[in-house]
């Protein structure tokens, strides 16, 4: 019938069961697509036997990434680009697997962290809602009086506007826009008018909870911001030979190693809050710098000591600019659709 069964029961074909094409007795593989020659059912245990088979071959690569990555930087980076692709994971996928790790650990212990957020001095929870808003950022108390200089800018300075919307709303929450804007002479222009609004909203937001989507986006667009560090990279290094997809392997390496020690830190975190400030500022101010310094002089193959901190230097004062451009851009677009 054109079947072979052999010694570990896989039975051979003459025609490959994926592609039709025409494959002989002796063919483990077709030449074609690489489908193996195994005309044979499916079994379960072949499912769960393929199945761990597949994980681990997948563990294996993860764990040698991760080791690479994280014990000796630079060198992941080097070797992905001169072909040793077979026993690591691919950088952009190696990205998306630590940072989703990350995301997930840091908002389960947001979340467990807001519920059990107790104060100390009187065993009561704290509601945040009542001392940390934009009330206490602008300043704004009972006491607060609206002075001639705030109406006089509110038409032109959209902050002013703000703060005059918010301590018109603290005395009084039904305040309409038109009631404000008649009462102070404002213009109904569209910026005035959205200005108004989300003062409206804003007057009861949490800043903490504010604050912390914008570190969350801007996190998450991480991934939309290291082309454009790639291409600082390339300019910076244009008289080496390394082309822009090998400064961007490099890129999102680095970032890796960062979202893979703040998931470490998470870890700890959890089992000791009280350091959650200071072990976060430890790894972003000392450990991710060391990091980068020794990553650095190993994948741009720098000289002397002295050049490193010279590049490290700028590379980190380029990455400290655009990180402001887009932390900036993040703030304007969540206020439009917070």
């Amino acid at each position: 019938m054109g079947v072979k069964k052999t010694s570990n029961r896989v039975s051979k074909g003459l025609v490959c069961l994926n592609c039709n094409n025409k494959l002989s007795i002796n063919d483990n593989y077709c030449s074609k697509c690489g489908q193996a020659n195994d005309s044979s059912r499916v079994l379960f245990k072949t499912l769960v036997h393929d199945l761990f088979g597949y994980f681990f071959f997948y563990d294996y690569k993860l764990k040698n990434s991760i080791k690479t990555l994280l014990f000796n930087p630079g060198k992941l980076s080097l070797d992905f680009i001169k072909g040793k692709k077979a026993e690591y994971i691919h950088p952009i996928r190696l990205f998306f697997i630590i940072s989703l790790l990350y995301f997930a650990l840091s908002s389960i212990y947001e979340k467990y962290n807001s519920t059990n957020q107790i104060d100390i001095t009187t065993n009561t929870s704290v509601d945040n809602n009542n001392e940390n808003n934009f009330y206490n950022l602008l300043e704004i108390t009972d006491s607060t009086t609206i002075d001639t200089n705030l109406i006089y800018n509110a038409n032109n300075d959209k902050v002013s506007l703000f703060k005059l919307s918010l301590i018109e709303i603290k005395n009084n929450n039904k305040i309409t826009k038109n009631e404000l804007f008649n009462k102070y002479n404002i213009n109904h222009t569209i910026l005035n008018n959205f200005t108004f609004s989300k003062a409206k909203e804003f007057a009861n937001v949490n800043l903490d909870n504010f604050f912390g989507v914008i570190d969350t986006k801007f996190k998450m667009l991480v991934f939309l911001f290291m082309p454009f560090f790639a291409f600082f990279l390339l300019i910076l290094h244009y008289k080496k030979d390394i082309y822009y997809y090998e400064h961007l392997i490099f890129t999102y390496h680095t970032q890796t190693a960062l979202f893979l020690m703040l998931t470490i830190a998470e870890l700890f975190i959890f089992i000791f809050p009280f350091i959650d400030f200071y072990l976060s500022l430890f790894v972003n101010l000392i450990v991710f710098p060391i990091y980068l310094y020794f990553a650095l002089r190993k994948f741009y193959q720098y000289n002397t000591i002295t050049r490193t901190i010279l590049m490290f230097g700028v590379v980190n004062g380029a990455f400290f600019i655009l990180s402001i451009v887009f932390l900036f851009l993040i703030i304007i677009s969540l206020f439009v659709i917070y």
